[in-house]
């Protein structure tokens, strides 16, 4: 065989690329609201729900060195696992595990029990990004007939490695959800996917989800 068989510019991202980033924009579009909802009822602690959500990003406590980030979430892809039954031609199953840090600092006014308020608020985040994503409405993360389940597999928490030169402690509860999906090959036709629609700030790397 002389010539390539591909004769056309691979541009389309893989489906798996399209799963995380709609677990991003479902958390980002499910925190906006919560946080209009907190606003509108006049709840004392709706800066609370003012999260911003991250998509493989390493470093997140950069994006607020001036002003470090009380809260966030950070959305990322270490594993795809297919399995050997797969047929050679057309769609293959995979599954995916996804790492959805959710990360909180300590208290603002000083370093008493700092560690305990960190881990209190780092679970109250993994409440609501858990709540979300495995709310009836996401049970194919919007994706029916392309992704055929999701399921949280373990959260655990932790303390990142480095958080700059910040004395603030952190803490994060990373929640392990495991996607199944079907994989097209560039000769077989997919299912539509209906994404939402997102846009990402270059500048600090957070994903924003657009709609209502």
């Amino acid at each position: 065989m002389s010539e390539a068989q591909i004769k056309k510019l691979i541009t389309e991202p893989d489906t798996l690329e399209i799963v995380r980033d709609q677990l991003a924009a479902i958390l980002s579009l499910g925190l906006q609201k919560q946080h209009a909802i907190a606003v509108e009822d006049g709840a004392a602690n709706a800066a609370e729900y003012d999260i911003p959500v991250y998509v493989e990003n390493s470093r997140p406590y950069e994006a607020g060195d001036d002003n470090p980030l009380p809260r966030f979430v950070n959305v990322l892809l270490p594993k795809v696992e297919a399995p050997e039954a797969n047929p050679r031609l057309g769609m293959q199953k995979e599954q995916a595990v996804f790492w959805i840090d959710c990360c909180a600092r300590g208290n603002d006014g000083g370093n008493f029990r700092d560690d305990k308020s960190a881990s209190f608020r780092a679970w109250k985040l993994t409440r609501l990004v858990r709540r979300i994503l495995m709310s009836d409405y996401y049970t194919y993360l919007g994706l029916r007939g392309t992704v055929g389940s999701r399921i949280v597999t373990a959260m655990e928490a932790g303390t990142p490695d480095k958080t700059g030169e910040s004395a603030l402690a952190y803490v994060i509860i990373r929640v392990t959800i495991a996607v199944q999906f079907l994989e097209k090959a560039i000769e077989a036709e997919g299912f539509p996917l209906e994404a939402i629609d997102w846009e990402l700030n270059p500048a600090s790397g957070e994903l924003r989800a657009i709609g209502g």
